[in-house]
């Protein structure tokens, strides 16, 4: 579920509080040339990393096996808050979306632990492109072991290929 709370921020409510997009934005500033379905799968590792750290997402979202990897439910809404700017762009006969951040982002906003595992898998997949990135989550135990449109369990994040 989504709130607007007075000071006009948005914020997703879970079980354990309130948590911000901030991820987004971090990603959107450090990454050139991203887009929805990238980012869509660097939230996942983020999270999944996260889980298996501490025990908890960093963001709080759940994700679906969907045809293109793993897929937050909720996902138009996660954009079209204002931590990230998109944009419309016409590639080969496909709309797509690239991100930006809408403001620079405050390093210090985030814990060592969350930023450890943003830097993480930002340095790991700056330079993949979205078919990349797809192809390297489809050969993740938590894809292929669910099947489509399945919650993929938090459980599955123990057993990542290589991202630690």
């Amino acid at each position: 579920m989504i709130f607007i709370i007075p000071r006009n921020h948005i914020v997703k409510m879970c079980f354990w509080g309130i948590v911000d997009y901030s991820q987004m934005a971090y990603y959107a500033q450090f990454i050139d040339n991203l887009y929805k379905v990238k980012l869509m799968k660097l939230l996942w590792y983020t999270d999944s990393i996260f889980f298996r750290r501490c025990g908890k997402s960093m963001t709080g979202l759940v994700y679906k096996h969907m045809p293109l990897g793993a897929l937050p439910i909720g996902h138009d809404e996660i954009i079209s808050l204002p931590t990230v700017k998109v944009i419309d762009e016409m590639i080969r006969d496909d709309i797509c979306y690239r991100i930006q951040p809408n403001k620079e982002v405050n390093i210090s906003e985030f814990s060592l632990e969350e930023l450890s595992v943003l830097q993480l898998v930002a340095t790991t997949f700056k330079y993949y492109n979205t078919k990349e990135i797809i192809d390297y989550m489809h050969m993740e135990k938590a894809y292929r072991e669910t099947v489509p449109n399945q919650i993929i369990p938090y459980s599955l994040a123990s057993q990542l290929n290589a991202l630690k």
